[in-house]
Protein backbone atom coordinates (compact mmCIF):
# COMPACT_ATOMS: atom_id res chain seq x y z
CA UNK A 1 0.00 0.00 0.00
CA UNK A 2 1.81 3.40 -1.15
CA UNK A 3 1.85 5.91 1.91
CA UNK A 4 -0.19 9.22 0.89
CA UNK A 5 1.94 12.25 -0.11
CA UNK A 6 2.98 14.56 2.54
CA UNK A 7 1.19 18.62 2.81
CA UNK A 8 3.20 21.23 2.41
CA UNK A 9 2.56 22.23 6.00
CA UNK A 10 3.45 19.15 7.66
CA UNK A 11 6.56 19.26 6.09
CA UNK A 12 6.94 23.08 7.22
CA UNK A 13 6.35 21.63 10.81
CA UNK A 14 7.85 19.33 10.71
CA UNK A 15 11.33 21.55 9.32
CA UNK A 16 10.42 24.83 12.23
CA UNK A 17 10.62 21.36 15.36
CA UNK A 18 14.42 20.76 13.56
CA UNK A 19 15.18 23.99 13.54
CA UNK A 20 14.04 24.21 16.97
CA UNK A 21 16.05 21.62 17.90
CA UNK A 22 19.34 23.02 16.93
CA UNK A 23 18.77 26.50 18.10
CA UNK A 24 18.98 24.76 21.64
CA UNK A 25 21.75 23.15 20.76
CA UNK A 26 23.85 26.27 19.58
CA UNK A 27 22.39 28.24 22.69
CA UNK A 28 23.46 25.52 25.37
CA UNK A 29 27.10 25.30 23.50
CA UNK A 30 27.25 29.27 23.32
CA UNK A 31 26.32 29.20 27.36
CA UNK A 32 29.38 26.31 27.78
CA UNK A 33 31.87 28.44 26.28
CA UNK A 34 30.77 31.24 28.11
CA UNK A 35 31.09 30.08 31.32
CA UNK A 36 34.36 28.75 30.56
CA UNK A 37 35.46 31.56 29.87
CA UNK A 38 34.63 33.18 32.54
CA UNK A 39 36.43 30.15 34.46
CA UNK A 40 39.36 30.87 32.82
CA UNK A 41 39.64 34.72 33.41
CA UNK A 42 39.12 33.79 37.12
CA UNK A 43 42.16 31.66 36.75
CA UNK A 44 44.25 33.50 35.41
CA UNK A 45 43.49 36.96 37.58
CA UNK A 46 44.49 34.65 40.44
CA UNK A 47 48.07 33.95 39.28
CA UNK A 48 50.37 36.04 41.19
CA UNK A 49 52.93 37.76 38.95
CA UNK A 50 56.22 37.60 39.95
CA UNK A 51 58.07 40.49 40.45
CA UNK A 52 60.69 42.61 38.36
CA UNK A 53 64.23 40.65 38.73
CA UNK A 54 66.30 43.55 40.84
CA UNK A 55 69.53 44.61 39.90
CA UNK A 56 72.26 44.73 42.39
CA UNK A 57 76.14 46.70 42.10
CA UNK A 58 79.61 45.64 44.03
CA UNK A 59 82.78 47.62 43.62
CA UNK A 60 85.48 45.63 42.79
CA UNK A 61 89.19 46.21 43.45
CA UNK A 62 90.92 45.36 39.98
CA UNK A 63 94.43 46.29 39.19
CA UNK A 64 95.77 49.67 38.04
CA UNK A 65 96.23 49.75 34.19
CA UNK A 66 99.99 50.62 33.54
CA UNK A 67 101.19 52.62 31.31
CA UNK A 68 102.55 50.74 27.91
CA UNK A 69 106.47 51.25 27.60
CA UNK A 70 107.56 52.64 24.52
CA UNK A 71 109.68 50.32 22.51
CA UNK A 72 112.48 51.45 21.33
CA UNK A 73 113.12 53.32 17.76
CA UNK A 74 114.65 51.67 15.02
CA UNK A 75 117.69 53.65 14.18
CA UNK A 76 117.18 52.95 10.41
CA UNK A 77 113.67 54.49 10.61
CA UNK A 78 114.12 57.17 13.11
CA UNK A 79 114.41 60.74 11.20
CA UNK A 80 116.03 63.38 13.85
CA UNK A 81 114.83 66.90 13.73
CA UNK A 82 117.09 70.00 15.11
CA UNK A 83 114.48 72.03 17.39
CA UNK A 84 116.52 75.09 16.22
CA UNK A 85 116.03 74.21 12.47
CA UNK A 86 113.87 76.82 10.74
CA UNK A 87 112.22 77.09 7.19
CA UNK A 88 113.67 80.39 5.28
CA UNK A 89 110.95 82.48 4.56
CA UNK A 90 110.94 85.49 2.70
CA UNK A 91 109.54 89.04 3.31
CA UNK A 92 108.68 90.24 -0.21
CA UNK A 93 106.80 87.88 -2.91
CA UNK A 94 108.94 87.08 -5.55
CA UNK A 95 108.02 85.88 -9.37
CA UNK A 96 104.67 85.91 -10.70
CA UNK A 97 101.56 86.05 -8.51
CA UNK A 98 98.11 83.72 -8.15
CA UNK A 99 96.38 86.73 -8.09
CA UNK A 100 97.62 88.42 -11.30
CA UNK A 101 95.82 87.41 -14.45
CA UNK A 102 97.67 85.62 -17.63
CA UNK A 103 97.32 89.02 -19.90
CA UNK A 104 99.42 90.88 -17.51
CA UNK A 105 102.28 88.45 -17.52
CA UNK A 106 104.86 88.37 -19.92
CA UNK A 107 107.06 85.01 -18.53
CA UNK A 108 110.09 84.63 -16.98
CA UNK A 109 108.84 86.85 -14.30
CA UNK A 110 108.22 89.82 -15.90
CA UNK A 111 105.16 91.75 -16.66
CA UNK A 112 103.44 93.79 -19.06
CA UNK A 113 103.59 97.49 -19.29
CA UNK A 114 100.08 98.78 -18.57
CA UNK A 115 98.75 101.37 -21.26
CA UNK A 116 98.22 104.35 -19.97
CA UNK A 117 94.58 105.94 -20.10
CA UNK A 118 94.29 108.43 -22.64
CA UNK A 119 91.77 111.81 -21.55
CA UNK A 120 88.56 111.55 -23.19
CA UNK A 121 86.73 114.28 -25.07
CA UNK A 122 84.30 116.01 -22.67
CA UNK A 123 80.49 115.20 -23.38
CA UNK A 124 78.41 118.55 -22.66
CA UNK A 125 74.41 117.70 -21.82
CA UNK A 126 72.11 119.74 -23.61
CA UNK A 127 69.88 121.68 -21.24
CA UNK A 128 65.90 121.38 -21.86
CA UNK A 129 63.96 123.50 -20.11
CA UNK A 130 61.87 121.77 -17.35
CA UNK A 131 58.79 123.96 -17.22
CA UNK A 132 55.73 121.65 -18.21
CA UNK A 133 53.88 122.58 -21.00
CA UNK A 134 50.69 124.34 -20.65
CA UNK A 135 47.53 121.92 -20.66
CA UNK A 136 45.26 122.31 -23.12
CA UNK A 137 41.99 123.92 -22.23
CA UNK A 138 39.24 121.39 -21.13
CA UNK A 139 35.95 121.61 -23.51
CA UNK A 140 32.96 122.43 -21.67
CA UNK A 141 30.30 119.90 -21.98
CA UNK A 142 26.94 121.23 -21.84
CA UNK A 143 24.38 118.39 -20.74
CA UNK A 144 21.56 117.58 -22.05
CA UNK A 145 18.49 118.67 -20.52
CA UNK A 146 16.89 115.77 -18.52
CA UNK A 147 13.74 114.25 -19.98
CA UNK A 148 11.16 114.00 -16.84
CA UNK A 149 10.22 110.49 -16.11
CA UNK A 150 6.82 109.47 -14.67
CA UNK A 151 5.46 106.67 -13.11
CA UNK A 152 2.38 105.62 -14.95
CA UNK A 153 -0.23 102.48 -13.81
CA UNK A 154 -3.99 101.52 -14.21
CA UNK A 155 -6.38 98.79 -13.30
CA UNK A 156 -8.38 96.66 -15.26
CA UNK A 157 -11.08 94.83 -14.77
CA UNK A 158 -14.08 92.72 -16.49
CA UNK A 159 -17.66 93.97 -16.38
CA UNK A 160 -18.11 92.07 -13.19
CA UNK A 161 -15.15 93.66 -11.38
CA UNK A 162 -13.12 91.45 -11.44
CA UNK A 163 -8.87 91.77 -11.58
CA UNK A 164 -7.72 91.00 -15.34
CA UNK A 165 -4.31 89.98 -14.57
CA UNK A 166 -1.49 88.94 -16.73
CA UNK A 167 -3.26 90.67 -19.81
CA UNK A 168 -0.62 91.65 -22.14
CA UNK A 169 -0.29 95.70 -22.43
CA UNK A 170 1.16 97.70 -25.40
CA UNK A 171 2.23 101.50 -25.03
CA UNK A 172 3.06 103.15 -28.10
CA UNK A 173 4.09 106.90 -27.87
CA UNK A 174 2.18 108.84 -30.57
CA UNK A 175 4.71 111.78 -31.45
CA UNK A 176 7.96 108.98 -31.55
CA UNK A 177 6.59 105.82 -32.18
CA UNK A 178 8.51 104.26 -29.75
CA UNK A 179 6.61 101.46 -27.76
CA UNK A 180 6.56 99.02 -24.62
CA UNK A 181 5.09 96.17 -23.66
CA UNK A 182 4.12 94.92 -20.18
CA UNK A 183 1.65 92.85 -18.37
CA UNK A 184 -0.72 92.95 -15.37
CA UNK A 185 0.08 91.66 -12.00
CA UNK A 186 -2.66 89.80 -9.36
CA UNK A 187 -4.67 92.99 -8.81
CA UNK A 188 -4.98 93.28 -12.55
CA UNK A 189 -2.72 96.65 -12.56
CA UNK A 190 0.00 97.84 -15.10
CA UNK A 191 3.15 100.04 -14.51
CA UNK A 192 5.73 101.81 -16.77
CA UNK A 193 7.54 104.31 -16.72
CA UNK A 194 6.40 107.18 -19.55
CA UNK A 195 7.67 110.75 -20.45
CA UNK A 196 5.67 113.51 -21.22
CA UNK A 197 3.74 112.64 -24.22
CA UNK A 198 0.34 111.12 -25.84
CA UNK A 199 -0.01 107.24 -25.99
CA UNK A 200 -1.93 104.52 -27.24
CA UNK A 201 -2.60 101.40 -25.04
CA UNK A 202 -3.83 98.21 -25.79
CA UNK A 203 -5.16 96.09 -23.54
CA UNK A 204 -5.84 92.22 -24.84
CA UNK A 205 -6.27 88.57 -23.01
CA UNK A 206 -7.19 85.08 -24.28
CA UNK A 207 -9.59 83.51 -21.95
CA UNK A 208 -8.05 79.72 -21.26
CA UNK A 209 -11.54 78.04 -21.43
CA UNK A 210 -13.91 79.92 -24.27
CA UNK A 211 -10.51 80.86 -26.31
CA UNK A 212 -11.94 84.14 -26.04
CA UNK A 213 -10.00 87.68 -27.02
CA UNK A 214 -10.94 90.36 -24.84
CA UNK A 215 -9.03 93.60 -26.18
CA UNK A 216 -9.76 97.49 -25.88
CA UNK A 217 -7.61 100.34 -27.11
CA UNK A 218 -7.90 103.81 -25.28
CA UNK A 219 -5.55 106.79 -25.79
CA UNK A 220 -3.75 108.62 -22.52
CA UNK A 221 -1.69 111.98 -22.26
CA UNK A 222 1.44 112.46 -19.70
CA UNK A 223 1.67 115.85 -19.24
CA UNK A 224 4.16 115.02 -15.91
CA UNK A 225 1.65 117.18 -13.48
CA UNK A 226 1.18 114.55 -11.22
CA UNK A 227 3.54 111.90 -10.48
CA UNK A 228 3.31 109.02 -9.97
CA UNK A 229 0.33 109.18 -12.68
CA UNK A 230 -2.76 107.21 -11.20
CA UNK A 231 -5.20 106.45 -14.34
CA UNK A 232 -8.89 105.79 -14.58
CA UNK A 233 -9.88 102.34 -14.19
CA UNK A 234 -10.37 100.69 -16.98
CA UNK A 235 -13.64 97.70 -17.62
CA UNK A 236 -12.94 95.63 -20.38
CA UNK A 237 -16.41 94.37 -21.55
Amino acid sequence: MEKEPRKASEIILALESKVDILLGIVRSLDLNVKILSNKLNQLSEKQAVPPPPQFTMEAVNTPAITPMLMSPLDPERAILIDPEAQIPAEDSPKGFRRTSRPETFAGDNAYLKREEKQPQAEVVVPKFDKTPPAAPPKEVSIAAPQVPIIPTQQRVVNRNGKSIFLADVEITNIETGESKKTRTNGTGKWSAALTIGNYSVVVKKTESASKEEMKVVQTIKVDGKQSPLELNMLIIK
